[in-house]
């Protein structure tokens, strides 16, 4: 009885280690986020500022026409480069999360063969069949996580791959659409 305490206490303390590793997790991932769009607030605001300076020094409609290609460039470029960084985080904060999540089940799963194994020991005569399959199916669980980590890992390299794709497409065709005005 007094092991099965220990053993209960144990678990719980790992179980609110495990949910303080995954605040920590969300709580960094938060504040680079929280980073990255103050420092886009304030970069923005920058370059308006230096546009409309721009503008207002403006003596003919081609200057004009050649701020506004610069603009829409800059633009675009801006909001590709905080799409990709905010991918970046999004994507980094998952795959910690992932492999927080697959630490903390193989450690379970361990255990749950260590107690089982533990069990078997003093188990009655016949009652090692039915031990047996549950050890079986719990080796088949950790398969389908596996391979869900694996399906997960491969659809996030191409989401990753599609973004980068499109963000370069967006950035050729503004490039493209600003010389073809100027």
């Amino acid at each position: 009885m007094f092991k099965l305490n220990e053993q209960f206490i144990a678990t719980n303390k790992e179980a609110v280690d495990t949910a303080m590793r995954f605040a920590q997790l969300a709580l960094e991932s938060t504040e680079r986020l929280m980073k990255l769009q103050m420092d886009t607030v304030r970069s923005t605001l920058e370059e308006n500022a230096k546009t409309i300076k721009a503008a207002t020094a403006v003596k003919d409609v081609n200057e004009l026409t050649v701020i506004r290609g610069k603009v829409a460039e800059a633009l675009v470029e801006r909001a590709t480069s905080y799409s990709r960084e905010v991918y970046e985080v999004a994507s980094q904060a998952q795959t910690q999360m992932a492999k927080l999540a697959e630490e903390t089940l193989t450690s379970y799963n361990e255990k749950v063969m260590s107690s089982i194994d533990s069990v078997l020991k003093s188990a009655p005569a016949g009652a090692g069949a039915a031990v047996n399959a549950f050890k079986s199916s719990m080796a088949v669980a950790s398969e389908a996580v596996e391979t869900f980590t694996k399906a997960a890992k491969q659809v996030t390299d191409i989401t990753e791959a599609n973004i980068k794709a499109a963000a370069n497409t967006a950035a050729q065709n503004v490039q493209a659409a600003t010389k073809k005005a100027a």
